[in-house]
């Protein structure tokens, strides 16, 4: 078989094997292509690296692929070996040569078609081959990315041949310059000092890594079938929704039902996971992604006033024609509002006042009383700043006087003079007018005789001219009567006399 031959039938397996890990470009000139190699991560897999002051780690299950490039030249595979490099975000340079001194020893080995054992190396048995079990540490090259220097920036490209040791040998050296002992100057000193300064957890980095894990998890989970936790259908991964980080998972049409419930109670703030008493959130990307463009609107508007009510320096315009929000100063009482110009006290809202105390309305005058007992600390200090301390007491002590009066007593029916009645009976007489009056209908007595009123069959007070006194203080009481009466013997009759000691 022809070299062109074999290596036609080697690039259409492996198309055929790794599909759209394996690009090949085929020029009139040369044969070209990459691989790229998704390494199989361990369960468990963690990428850590040394912060300011502890060892921080992430669990991941995928990994960006090493890229192999490959070049064939036309004695391929009968002489020459393929012309390759290796690029790799999150290993070092060092791992790299030894990468590509292995891929070497491959080829040295079989002197044959090489690129599928290249593939299956790099995909299966590298992390083996680098001493790499559970966790990858990554400090090294976060330091180096942050500080300006390029980690990947050996990408080995070497022609794999007779010069093969000491090619390999070249690369080594030329990257042994890279570990921190061999660098001149103080290395070490400098990367505790980057360190300290800098948040190693946003370098470059270590957001690829996690970027690509995320993307990954998410293809994995679309090909997946799931049961929804509402519906308890089989849904395509594809169709489903999972919270985190609950994992919850729901189908999407069950979650757009809810989230259009949520959005029309108006409970837009801190909505999250349909799951019973589950916290986890639900992100404003799900509520556009499943919602209708009109219904998203709203809910962003209602996420707005929501957040812009729990600002302590926002307020809102008191025109309903405008209620434009208005940043203020919350040193001073006073706000403007940037559409209508409106300038106006941030307590009552009317106009603003100066250091005059806000009016108060007579309907919120008991609700302020109630407040102003209850406050204490800063709101009570408050309420006195925006009111007056004087005019508080004043108005607590009308408020609490009126309380009084309104529940113990009852205006005369013909000149509204508050009346108390705190003994006796239910016919009353005004100590203003002297007007005649029923305690317990309060109707004007005009009869002569002001009983008649409790002694008529006619009147719905019949009988209750001693209604509502306690019966305990009329009770017949047997000894006191006998230590009261005094008998005294007439000499001049027979008869007995029996006089009563008036109480």
């Amino acid at each position: 078989m022809s070299n062109k031959d074999a290596q036609e039938e080697e690039l259409c397996a492996l198309k055929s094997i790794f599909d759209d890990e394996f690009v090949v470009c085929d020029s009139a000139d040369r044969v070209e292509g990459k691989y790229y190699a998704h390494v199989d991560v361990p369960s468990k897999f963690k990428i850590k690296w040394q912060d300011v002051n502890d060892t921080r780690e992430i669990k991941v299950q995928f990994l960006p692929p090493v890229v192999l490039s490959f070049e064939l030249p036309e004695d391929y595979p009968s002489e020459s070996p393929p012309t390759f490099s290796l690029a790799c975000e999150w290993l070092s340079s060092n791992e790299i040569a030894n990468l590509c001194a292995r891929l070497s020893e491959l080829w040295q080995e079989d002197k044959d078609v090489i690129l599928y054992i290249w593939a299956s190396f790099l995909k299966d048995e590298l992390l083996n081959f680098l001493n790499i079990t559970e966790e990858l540490d990554v400090t090294a090259l976060l330091i180096q990315s942050v500080s300006g220097g390029d980690h990947s920036g050996l990408n080995s490209s070497m022609s794999v041949g007779p010069s093969t040791e000491k090619q390999i040998s070249d690369v080594e050296k030329s990257v042994s310059l890279e570990k921190p002992d061999d660098i001149p100057g103080n290395c070490k000193e400098t990367s505790v000092e980057l360190k300290r300064s800098v948040d190693l957890s946003k370098a470059p980095l270590l957001q690829t890594i996690q970027e690509y894990n995320k993307q990954k998890l998410q293809e994995a989970f679309n090909r997946d079938t799931f049961t929804c936790n509402v519906c308890f259908l089989p849904v395509i991964g594809s169709k489903c929704i999972q919270f985190q980080p609950c994992q919850h998972v729901f189908c999407k049409l069950c979650v757009k039902e809810y989230i259009e419930v949520v959005i029309k109670e108006g409970r837009v703030q801190n909505m999250t996971c349909p799951e019973t008493d589950c916290k986890s959130p639900v992100l404003q990307s799900h509520v556009k992604d499943l919602v209708s463009s009109e219904l998203f609107a709203s809910y962003d508007q209602l996420l707005l006033t929501v957040s812009l009510t729990s600002m302590s320096d926002v307020t809102y315009c008191p025109f309903a024609s405008c209620e434009t929000p208005v940043l203020f100063d919350p040193e001073d009482n006073m706000a403007s509002c940037p559409a209508c110009h409106y300038v106006f006290c941030i307590y009552c809202k009317m106009g603003y006042h100066g250091v005059e105390p806000c009016r108060i309305k007579t309907k919120d005058k008991a609700k302020l009383v109630k407040e102003y007992l209850s406050a204490t600390g800063s709101h009570k200090r408050d309420l006195e700043k925006r009111y007056g301390k004087r005019p508080l007491q004043v108005l607590v002590n009308n408020v609490m006087s009126q309380q009084w009066i309104d529940a113990n007593s009852k205006p005369c029916p013909n000149c509204n003079a508050n009346i108390e009645k705190f003994d006796g009976c239910n016919k009353m007489q005004c100590w203003r007018c002297t007007s005649n009056f029923c305690w317990l209908c309060t109707k004007m007595i005009t009869d002569a005789d002001p009983y008649n009123h409790f002694n008529s069959v006619n009147s719905k007070c019949n009988g209750l001219l001693f209604h509502g006194l306690p019966t305990e203080a009329y009770e017949f009481n047997e000894e006191q009567f006998e230590e009261n009466v005094e008998v005294f013997s007439d000499e001049d009759s027979d008869d007995d006399y029996i006089y009563f000691q008036v109480m």
